[in-house]
């Protein structure tokens, strides 16, 4: 590809061999396609460009200086596409582009190419002449007929569904939650840096919806910046994203930035004066949100939204380029990060005076218009969804949707052109406008240009919101026996649970959406293809993470972007974030639709659960649990997966409950040889519950266990999701629940499976029936005593550590003191021999990561056994290891 700042398109010494026809190659024109109407329409548009002063003064000047032709270049192109579009010739033509565009479209000329186009570009500003230039075939696109490109777009019931699931009624409170912060961080005499903040989550949690929904009462100015490489919905407003991208110097960005919303301000104005003048500011909120979103497909926005940001362009390309002159000596630097807002005043005169002259003034103009639009301006505009009073809000919210794209700076420069956008949003902070950074990343809070003085200067920003909910389309389950498994674990609920996307996109799809929903949930997990075949450690990650309870321990940087980009790009939940987004708080919440993602990629060949478990214990910064927990829910989960056998097809399972005995002894447990009384007693299983079934596909943790009962852990079950307990929490780390008979979901259907772990080696083959006996449901509070009667339990315990493995069980039937069958297994050590997800090639690395659950032993990890016992020697006493007992004691005193 050719660079044009690097062509030779120097002008010939004789201006009439530059211009004559005979000594240069013509383009080549389509007999009929310039017809008298276009070319009539052509000299009209472009009869602006012919004039401009500026550019025909350019013209002279540029002599041989070919880094002025191509400064050229790009605006007169970008001009003569917005005119060729309004004429007959305008299904012909490349869309009308910013400059960024433009310049792609120059980037790919030859050199040839670019003299004629120079040529042509002073033939066109001389003498009026735009036909040459306008017949370039590299302007040229295929023309495609609406109503083909249309059926092509309706054909597809992806974006049907995309497309049903946003123009449906809004559920949900996410968007006055949304306002209610708006308006309790909007203050304008406030030390605020800037009346702004971030809505953070992961995809398809209804951040753009929200913010939809908000311009049914407030005014909104929705801009989505979304990558031109990206798919998604809402589309990008194009125009819009390549003139704030575009790459200079940082202060002819800010500048540009500052011509932007002057330009923005500017032709809202005039919008909104075409509309009804007796309208209010409800009515003229309402009806602004419905011109720029009405008649939008997936792929492109409206006319009157295309039209409106055109303009806005090309405005701000003539303030940038009319003012560029005049403000040549100011904009060679900044103003100071911390500037005071004198500048900001409404006096014109004072205006003229400061750096934010063509936003402010422009600004001040629409605030105006808006306020003559509130009909009770004496009173506070802003009753929330809850009746109560607020104080004042903005007038103005910017929407910027996908603004993460602008926040990549070029190699070696300190600036982005986000953060120099914040700072001309600055200049705004005494102006009812508040500005919205919906993304998926954290990046668009983390921005160095003004972190210093946001810390120790007297500003402050204001925190994220990410607060947008979860199972808003969820069917309600009760307990009384109406449901049965069949049900729960049908498409048709599961799909329900969790963020909108799955919903929505369930309830309006065709049936091949709904058939390949669980596909779709692996390609939005994956964030890739969903056939993919070899992971990323961020995929094994994600899957893993929709199965058990990993949680992240962020405390630096490095590890806090690695949670960032489980959250940008494998739907993991932020649940909360501090302004500067030091600290966050992220989890996997219980998403079934995901977790049976998980499931189906993980039961593929490629997919090595157990050794994808080590490497992100390895490479994260994760929470490793207490006493191998992580390592017993592993198990239970690769047991469960090969209870319910490998998808079938569409990826799910023949059916996802399963029958208890099965899982217990076949899937979990492995008759042995070596153990034949223990295999007879697990036997007995059978006996006891022929038709028991259960259903979990994640395992979820809880912080508060006090708070559950028998009714709230079958209720987890019906969104199949088993239960981690909370840290420390005594006597159990695991619960699963089971129906004693058949699939009917009703607390007197109850059985309860409890699990605990340890990694000390204190635990060993031998039983101790105390730990069991303090495994009690009712002193547990699972069970209310005096009021709930006994259900089956089944008690296990997993000695991991224990040198001898083996497995005891012991079947306790009925009794007096307990009127129903408890089963007590005990189990020591990681052995093949007895539990099936251990397989004998992977026994080292199933002992390596018991190794691993030792967290409190990251610690001492040093590079040399030395470094090792001396830093061990730092902590005495801690541990049983020499290192924190020798430097102070001898050896026959500590001996253990």
């Amino acid at each position: 590809m050719t660079d044009p700042s690097r062509s030779s398109i120097k002008r010939d010494a004789s201006p009439n061999a530059s211009s004559s026809s005979e000594k240069r190659p013509k383009f080549s024109l389509p007999g009929d396609e310039l017809n008298v109407l276009s070319r009539a329409q052509l000299e009209k548009e472009m009869k602006l460009v012919s004039r401009e002063l500026i550019w025909r003064e350019v013209i002279e000047k540029a002599g041989d200086q070919d880094s002025v032709w191509w400064c050229l270049y790009p605006r007169v192109l970008m001009e003569l596409l917005t005119a060729m579009a309004n004429t007959t010739m305008g299904g012909t033509v490349i869309p009308c582009p910013n400059l960024a565009g433009a310049q792609t479209i120059l980037s790919g000329f030859t050199k040839t190419e670019l003299e004629q186009w120079k040529d042509g570009l002073r033939n066109g500003i001389e003498n009026d002449d735009w036909i040459e230039l306008a017949m370039h075939p590299k302007l040229r696109v295929e023309k495609v007929p609406s109503t083909v490109a249309m059926e092509r777009r309706a054909s597809d019931p992806q974006e049907e569904a995309t497309m049903g699931s946003w123009d449906a009624d809004y559920f949900g409170q996410a968007a006055e939650a949304l306002w209610d912060h708006i308006v309790k961080h909007y203050d304008p005499n406030s030390q605020v840096y800037a009346q702004f903040c971030a809505v953070i989550q992961s995809s398809g949690k209804g951040k753009s919806r929200a913010t939809d929904e908000l311009g049914k009462k407030h005014f909104i100015i929705p801009l989505n910046l979304r990558d031109r490489n990206s798919s998604g919905f809402p589309p990008a407003d194009h125009a819009v994203r390549d003139f704030l991208m575009i790459k200079g110097t940082e202060a002819a960005s800010y500048w540009r930035i500052s011509c932007f919303f002057a330009a923005l301000f500017s032709h809202t104005l005039e919008t909104l004066k075409g509309f009804d003048s007796k309208n209010g500011i409800e009515e003229v909120a309402r009806e602004f949100r419905n011109s720029m979103t009405a008649g939008q497909s997936f792929s492109e926005h409206n006319h009157f939204r295309r039209a409106f940001y055109e303009e806005v362009i090309k405005l701000a390309n003539e303030k940038a380029v009319q003012g560029g002159k005049r403000e040549h000596g100011r904009i060679s630097s900044l103003p100071s990060k911390d500037m005071p807002l004198q500048y900001a005043s409404t006096s014109s005169t004072d205006i003229q005076t400061g750096y934010a002259v063509p936003a402010a003034a422009s600004c001040r103009k629409l605030v105006e218009f808006l306020k003559s639009k509130d009909l009770s301006p004496n009173q506070k505009r802003t009753p929330n969804a809850r009746g109560q009073v607020l104080k004042e809000a903005p007038f103005i919210v910017l929407a910027f949707d996908e603004a993460h794209v602008l926040t990549n700076s070029e190699s070696g420069r300190s600036f982005s052109n986000f953060s120099v956008m914040r700072r001309v949003l600055r200049g705004l902070v005494v102006f009812p406008v508040f500005s919205l950074f919906l993304s998926t990343t954290g990046k668009i809070a983390q921005v160095k240009d003004e972190s210093k003085i946001i810390v120790h200067g007297p500003f402050k920003s204001i925190p994220p919101f990410t607060e947008l909910g979860f199972d808003t389309f969820a069917s309600k389950v009760s307990l009384d026996g109406g449901v049965d498994l069949e049900q729960l674990t049908h498409d048709s609920h599961i799909a329900r649970l969790g963020r909108p996307l799955f919903a929505l996109r369930y309830m309006f799809g065709d049936a091949s959406v709904k058939q390949d929903i669980v596909t779709f949930a692996i390609a939005k997990l994956l964030n890739d293809d969903p056939n993919v075949q070899r992971f990323t450690k961020h995929q094994e990650l994600a899957c893993l993470s929709q199965r058990l309870p990993i949680g992240c321990n962020s405390t630096a940087y490095i590890s806090q972007t690695a949670e960032m980009k489980q959250v940008e790009g494998h739907l993991r939940v932020c649940l909360k974030a501090d302004a500067a987004f030091e600290s966050i708080e992220t989890v996997s919440s219980s998403e079934p639709i995901l977790s049976e993602a998980a499931y189906a990629i993980m039961t593929r060949e490629a997919f090595d659960p157990v050794q994808a478990f080590k490497s992100i214990f390895e490479g994260f910064a994760l929470h490793k649990g207490d006493r191998g927990e992580f390592l017993v829910a592993l198990l239970l989960t690769m047991a469960r997966d090969q209870a319910v056998g490998r998808p079938c097809k569409n990826r799910r399972p023949e059916r996802r409950f399963f029958s208890v005995v099965p899982f217990i002894c076949g899937s979990l447990f492995k008759p042995s040889e070596d153990f034949p009384e223990e295999a007879a007693s697990l036997k007995m299983l059978e006996a006891d519950f022929p038709d028991a079934t259960m259903h979990f596909n994640h395992i979820l943790k809880v912080r508060e266990f006090k708070s559950f009962n028998k009714k709230s852990l079958l209720l987890l079950m019906t969104r199949g999701a088993a239960v981690m307990c909370a840290t420390n929490q005594p006597s159990i780390d695991t619960i699963n629940v089971f129906l004693k008979s058949g699939t009917k979901v009703s607390v007197d259907n109850l059985g309860i499976i409890l699990c605990q772990s340890q990694n000390d080696s204190v635990y060993t083959h031998n039983t101790q029936p105390k730990l069991f006996e303090s495994m009690d449901p009712y002193t547990l509070g699972i069970l209310e005593t005096n009021q709930d009667k006994p259900v089956p339990v089944i008690k296990i315990f997993f000695a991991l550590a224990a040198k001898s493995a083996g497995i005891r069980v012991t079947r306790r039937p009925p009794s007096p003191a307990y009127d129903a069958v408890i089963y007590e297994i005990w189990v020591s050590g990681l052995s093949s021999d007895f539990l099936m997800p251990v397989k004998a090639e992977q026994t080292n690395i199933w002992e390596g990561l018991l190794q691993a659950s030792y967290g409190w032993k990251d610690i001492y990890k040093t590079e040399t056994d030395a470094a090792r016992d001396l830093r061990r020697s730092m902590n005495p006493g801690a541990a049983q290891d020499d290192g924190h007992w020798s430097h102070w004691a001898k050896p026959s005193a500590a001996a253990k």
